[in-house]
């Protein structure tokens, strides 16, 4: 290689890895603004919504990445020494091709005349090649300053987003954002069965979902929608209550949908159509009497039977009369009951209710507060 060939090399050295830098930082300043974008749209729930938008966004940061780097090539391989000696020619006003010819070492003609306008030509371009190159490193000075520019500009945007920041996880986990996605809505409650009048606690998780929705019905009623705001954990809870029957849920999220969940509002424990009649003695020739239960003292003849009769809003176990320590049961049959309580001594009974699920019987219990009257011996008076 010539003199003035060796000296445009080493000046295409140094404007190629100027190109380079422009071309790197161009590249560079690109990606970041679309990671950038892409933590913008995490951040703000995109990927909940419509978890198949990861794919276009990461497509756009990749693309941006080849884009980067094909320019990159291109401005490195248009930096040769032709075009160094070209715009050597051009701002040194030199005879087009001059430069070239020698700095491509011609292997025709006298090799001491090529010596000759070889030294020439390296003796010009050591005091006026670089002085005629300052514009096209100006350009270029320019070309990597923006590209400067615009790196810092997509790193800011970075920075500004917080890509750290647990809400942008879901774009730098793309593959776990999808998985979760795909992944089933549950739904529970904290009691499958709750007394009338009473509430459930129902939580939703939808993996992967900005928000879900909580569908409610009582048998023989349509759906009835509730928006849901789902927490960092993709989690909500939502209470119901006061319920009078029995009520349906389920919940939904985007195209997937949970299973129905049924929570049953069991009846109160009431005793309905109670009867208590009072059958005297035969002897004493005396109709039947209906009775109210209650505290009060109620007297009645030894040998008197207090029939009871009624039902219950639910299947009973067992019904009895009670007092202290003596029990008197009575027959049950499903949720009715029936029996007599014989008056032998006084006493203060209460009848006591047990259902077949174990709720407890709502209201008071019927009391009888008994008097027994003992009969009189019989006494014959003779004149």
């Amino acid at each position: 290689m010539t003199v003035s060939g060796r000296w445009l090399e080493a000046r295409r050295v140094a404007l190629a890895r100027r190109e380079t830098g422009v071309a790197a930082l161009l590249a560079v300043g690109g990606v970041l603004a679309a990671l950038a974008a892409g933590v913008a749209l995490a951040r703000a729930g995109a990927f909940r919504a419509w978890p198949a938008g990861l794919l276009p966004v990461w497509g756009l940061v990749a693309g941006v990445a080849v884009l980067g780097a094909r320019h990159l090539m291109r401005r490195r391989a248009r930096v040769d020494a032709r075009s160094v000696a070209r715009a050597v020619e051009q701002r040194g006003g030199l005879r087009r091709g001059s430069v070239l010819a020698l700095a491509e070492a011609p292997r025709t003609g006298s090799a001491s005349l090529t010596a000759l306008a070889d030294a020439r030509l390296a003796e010009w371009l050591a005091h006026s090649g670089d002085l005629a190159l300052a514009a096209v490193r100006r350009e270029w000075g320019r070309a990597l300053a923006w590209s400067l520019l615009l790196a810092a500009g997509g790193g800011a945007l970075l920075w500004m987003v917080r890509p750290a920041d647990p809400g942008g996880r879901d774009f730098w986990q793309p593959l776990a954002a999808l998985a979760r996605a795909r992944a089933p809505i549950t739904i529970a409650v904290d009691q499958a069965e709750v007394p009338r009048g009473g509430s459930v606690v129902v939580s939703v998780r939808a993996p992967g979902g900005r928000g879900a929705t909580l569908w409610t019905r009582s048998p023989g009623e349509p759906w009835r929608a509730t928006a849901l705001a789902l927490d960092s954990g993709s989690r909500a809870t939502r209470r119901l209550g006061p319920l009078a029957s029995d009520r349906y849920l389920k919940a939904s999220s985007g195209s997937r949908e949970s299973p129905t969940v049924q929570v049953h509002v069991s009846l109160p424990a009431l005793l309905t159509d109670v009867e208590l009649l009072a059958r005297y003695p035969r002897y004493l020739a005396r109709a039947d009497e209906p009775l109210v239960p209650g505290p009060d003292p109620m007297p009645f003849p030894v040998g008197t039977v207090i029939e009871t009769r009624g039902r219950s809003t639910l299947a009973l176990r067992r019904v009895a009369w009670g007092h202290d320590a003596v029990v008197h049961p009575l027959a049950v049959r499903g949720s009715a009951f029936a029996g007599g309580l014989p008056v032998s001594a006084s006493a203060h009974w209460t009848l006591a209710v047990e259902t077949a699920g174990g709720a407890p019987l709502a209201g008071t219990a019927p009391e009888l507060n008994i008097v027994a009257v003992a009969d009189s011996a019989p006494v014959v008076t003779v004149p």
